[in-house]
């Protein structure tokens, strides 16, 4: 997990989910940590997450490629 999300966050923000998720931290230890709120950690995870997401959809949509034939002929065989 620690490789997969360097890709996609900061220092930090992976640290937070490193805690979160690995470590099962619960919110109020990492905040304390941080020496910010329970809601600012949460919306820290939120964030994380959604970083997560937007740039594994972003990796995956880079490596799909489609391919439309364009003769006639070629999608007559795929039609038949």
């Amino acid at each position: 997990i620690d490789y997969y999300i360097s890709d996609y966050l900061t220092t930090s923000e992976s640290d937070i989910i490193i805690r979160f998720y690995k470590h099962r931290q619960p919110i109020s230890q990492i905040a304390k940590v941080y020496g910010i709120s329970k809601s600012a950690c949460k919306m820290r995870l939120k964030r994380s997450r959604e970083k997560i997401k937007r740039g594994h959809k972003k990796k995956i949509s880079k490596n799909v490629t489609f391919c439309m034939p364009t003769d006639i002929n070629i999608m007559k065989g795929f039609v038949d």
